[in-house]
């Protein structure tokens, strides 16, 4: 490629990640166009408890005649379910804690609190029945013998379909063998029996599918979540002695919304972010010169990929531990293209061109490279698993190995070649002597 086509190249391609990059990170507080509806892409990722506004729901459940231990058991049996279901609706920036007779949950505030507020709160068996009539012990299938739930959107022309597949556990896989031929499956939200819905079905090896017709994904999640993540039910004791049967009902007492737990966080982590890209960054290019600016641009181009991602694709909530688990990605990015520059220097120094050092330097970095981010990527995918705050920090170490390896393996030299035409065999240029 020739100095002027290299230099022209560069200029659209900077121009491009500078326009992407601004309009990925404008706030929303400012009005744009006639219509003022654009949203940043960092303002479509949800903010966590700690960093953006939350909304909290204090529910509470009488005691009655039940004794503190078996009560205490309810409790941690709501806590234990709800953290499912709360893990299910992707929410994991949250808090549960019982104070007395009252349960507080703390959830961000997205747009969707008040179905997932319903969904904490909802109390029933969530039985599957093969006919329309309630049994205490008839039941196809309840709750407890659901393993895991997935969801499938069919459209066709006007007609749009759920389909919702429950995959039983293994010791309650044997219910389906003499079902085989059932085409619908009615669902007893209570032990009563009242309301019962009434879904066509199928049944496979394992598992059985429902389907939803013209329901909204909102309610297929909280469908979803309440019947796979188990029953608050099967928490309640048998109560000897009492006058009447125990009622397990949770009842909204107070709602409203919470400024961020870390008032300033987001300021904050945002100028603390930006202080470590500007500093690695003049690092990389005072030191290591045409080789520094090739990562830089490898760099800002992955990051805003990976936000673009985020925002569009799949992301839970930005926390505080979502900003260290980038700066740990930065850092690990930075690491692994100096190491690079490290064995271009060596080969350079045996006597090499410098076209001729800068390839076999990035070949020498392959297998550490490979090592280095799988060990990244297995880190964060065991994070990523644990409904926890590790969850945010699994989620940018997994992103994080893929685009370092994108980076540090693919990036690195494209930018350093389209870099090259312009400076050539100039090694000071380069940060190489002999």
């Amino acid at each position: 490629m020739s100095k002027k086509g290299s230099i022209v190249l560069l200029s659209i391609l900077v121009a491009v990640l500078l326009f992407v990059g601004v309009c990925s990170l404008l706030p929303d507080d400012l009005a744009y166009g006639k219509y003022e509806e654009y949203h940043a892409a960092v303002n479509l990722i949800t903010k966590g408890t700690d960093l953006g506004e939350s909304r909290y729901s204090i529910y509470t459940l009488d005691q009655g005649e039940l004794s503190d231990a078996d009560y205490a058991t309810i409790q941690k049996g709501i806590i234990k379910t709800a953290q499912k279901r709360l893990a299910k609706l992707g929410v994991h920036s949250y808090s549960l804690s019982w104070e007395g007779e009252n349960l507080t949950v703390v959830i961000p505030d997205d747009g969707t609190t008040t179905l997932i507020f319903g969904c904490v709160a909802a109390i029933g068996e969530f039985e599957f029945f093969t006919g329309s009539s309630y049994s205490s012990t008839g039941a196809f299938v309840s709750t407890e013998d659901i393993a895991r739930a997935t969801k499938q959107h069919y459209s066709y022309q006007d007609q749009s379909l759920w389909i919702l597949t429950f995959h039983l556990k293994a010791d309650s896989k044997n219910v389906l063998k003499n079902y085989s031929k059932i085409t619908s499956l009615y669902l007893a939200v209570d032990k009563d029996g009242d309301a019962m819905q009434q879904y066509s079905c199928s049944i496979g090896d394992g598992e059985f599918r429902i389907y939803l017709d013209e329901a909204s994904e909102s309610t297929v999640d909280r469908f979803i979540a309440m019947i796979s993540s188990g029953s608050y039910m099967q928490y309640v004791p048998e109560v000897e002695d009492a006058e009447e049967e125990y009622e397990l009902k949770l009842i909204q007492i107070d709602n409203d919304t919470l400024a961020p737990s870390f008032a300033s966080g987001w300021l904050i982590c945002s100028i603390v972010l930006a202080v470590v890209l500007l500093a690695v960054g003049a690092i990389l290019v005072v030191k290591y010169g045409v080789l520094g600016g090739a990562t830089v641009l490898s760099i800002a181009t992955v990051l805003i990929a990976g936000l673009l991602f985020s925002a569009f694709v799949y992301f839970n909530a930005i926390t505080i531990w979502t900003f260290v688990a980038l700066i740990v990605v930065i850092a690990v990015m930075a690491y692994l293209s100096i190491d690079s520059f490290a064995n271009i220097k060596a080969n350079y120094a045996t006597g090499k061109t410098v076209s001729a050092a800068i390839k076999t330097g990035y070949n020498k970095s392959i297998v550490k490279n490979l090592i280095v981010n799988g060990a990244m990527l297995v880190l964060g995918v065991i994070l990523w698993v644990i409904p926890t705050v590790t969850t945010f920090v699994g989620i940018v170490l997994t992103y994080g190995a893929v685009l370092s390896v994108a980076a540090t393996l693919g990036l690195n030299r494209l930018y350093t070649a389209l870099l090259y035409p312009i400076h050539e065999e100039d090694n000071a240029k380069y940060g190489l002597s002999k």
